[in-house]
């Protein structure tokens, strides 16, 4: 197995002058977006999850399992990303990696500070919206725009569930966030690629300059939280004097 010295010092020039970064999230955040964006740009090349998590893994998660191992399939990160993404000619060359992916490869932390990667963490400030995309792409099995449409398009939620949702994603940006808050990284939330300013502030910080970009991925939902929640004025109703009182917007 190749030590990460080995790999950077085999490919110290081209490191040289080009720009890595990786795009991390929790999911239903505006990743595919913002990845067709950078990659639509002369100057990049932006991957889609080059590492995604095991079925294992994600069942355990359901299970409430504690998660202590790792995906076989790519045991040496830095060995992969040095193959897969390294050679490629673009002045900025990434991929995007959810968190978690990033659970499964703790070893992928090291590797980005060993070859100097950037990172772009994503969140999202509303979580019902994130809730219900993310529900509604798993009720139509569509978890990309380019690859399945949605053909229910509404739902009741059960409030312990959103409940549970909202608690766990909030852990999990945490988490993320404390572990690249060491690297070079921009914060950007799914709101402020939907006005322009997050891509605008993604192509500073990886040293692109400003050009049109197209994205392949689009929004997926239509409709407001009242129009797509069957039992929203019962969830509002729930969460009235929480924490997540806020995220009911209508």
């Amino acid at each position: 197995m190749l030590t990460i010295d080995r790999i950077i010092n085999s490919n110290r020039t081209a490191m040289g002058t080009q720009t890595f970064f990786a795009i991390v999230f929790v999911g239903r955040q505006g990743s595919s977006y913002l990845q067709g964006l950078i990659d639509s740009h002369p100057d990049a090349t932006c991957e889609g999850e080059l590492f995604s998590p095991t079925v294992r893994l994600l069942a355990d998660l359901v299970r409430r399992r504690t998660i202590s191992y790792r995906n076989s399939r790519q045991r040496d990160v830095a060995a992969y990303l040095s193959r897969k993404l390294h050679k490629k000619k673009s002045a900025a060359i990434g991929f995007k990696m959810p968190y978690l992916s990033l659970v499964e490869h703790p070893e992928a932390r090291e590797a980005f500070e060993a070859f100097g990667y950037k990172v772009i963490r994503l969140s999202r400030d509303n979580l019902l919206d994130q809730y219900i995309s993310f529900k509604l792409a798993q009720i139509n099995n569509a978890w990309r725009s380019d690859r399945g449409s949605m053909k229910i398009t509404h739902f009741a939620a059960e409030p312990a569930d959103v409940a549970e949702a909202f608690q766990k994603w909030t852990e999990w940006d945490s988490t993320l966030a404390q572990t690249v808050e060491t690297l070079p990284n921009l914060h950007v939330t799914y709101e402020e690629l939907v006005d322009g300013s997050g891509v605008f502030r993604s192509l500073e910080f990886l040293n692109l300059r400003k050009v049109p970009l197209h994205s392949p991925f689009r929004r997926q939902r239509s409709g407001s939280q009242s129009d797509i929640l069957e039992n929203y004025a019962e969830l509002k109703d729930h969460f009235a004097r929480t924490q997540w009182a806020r995220f009911f917007v209508g």
